[in-house]
């Protein structure tokens, strides 16, 4: 099994029947000690990632020709995701308001289209925000004190969903309507907020540098 880190082929030695877990676990805590994390892994071309983690991370090395990982400080990562997240908040409010306006006027195909726009972006923001929090986790421990704040913070933005959900099953459209011009504004701010108390737990330098390359 040829083993990669950062594009560097590594001479690093695993016992026999050990598993790609194993060896994470290894590299883990060693990238833990110069404050770092493993960013991703790539098994014979695969990505780690999704469905298949189980089935991938229990494979014997030596059934594997391939791996790749990429390991460094997460901060830089963290504050480019985030800042992503901010701007696909503000992209939101054109499409909310497109979808108040078509359901206002019964235009319910146009309505629909820009409501699926909202949620996408919505969807992925609070996937960047658990996503950023659980990996400035793997180096900061005081990050983990937060938890409990953001799980209070994105309960209100769960329940705002659930309700357009319930509503979009309802096929209540008015009702969608009132809730994305009445009731987002607060819930909004609330994703904010979670990224400005992620960012906290970034390095200044990182996290100045993050808020001026964002135009809110």
């Amino acid at each position: 099994m040829d083993l990669y880190i950062n594009n560097s082929k590594s001479s690093e030695s695993f016992a026999p029947g050990a598993s790609v877990s194993d060896l994470l676990e290894s590299l883990r805590a060693k990238a833990l000690e110069d404050g770092h994390a493993i960013l991703s892994v790539t098994c014979d071309g695969i990505d780690v990632c999704g469905d298949r983690v189980t089935e991938m991370l229990e494979r014997s090395l030596s059934d594997v020709g391939r791996v790749d990982i990429s390991t460094g400080r997460p901060d830089q990562l963290v504050g480019d995701a985030l800042a992503h997240a901010r701007t696909q908040l503000a992209a939101t409010g054109d499409f909310r308001q497109q979808a108040i306006d078509a359901f206002g006027r019964s235009a319910t195909t146009d309505g629909v289209a820009a409501l699926g726009k909202c949620l996408s972006h919505w969807l992925e923001v609070n996937d960047t925000i658990n996503k950023s929090f659980t990996l400035l986790g793997m180096t900061q421990s005081g990050i983990i004190e937060d938890q409990e704040k953001i799980a209070e913070l994105l309960a209100p933005v769960m329940e705002r969903l659930n309700e357009i959900r319930v509503a979009m099953e309802a096929a209540d459209y008015v009702g969608i309507a009132d809730i994305l011009e009445y009731e987002f504004d607060d819930v909004q701010q609330n994703w904010h907020a979670c990224i400005d108390m992620v960012l906290g737990h970034i390095d200044d330098a990182v996290a100045t540098a993050t808020t001026q390359t964002c135009p809110f």
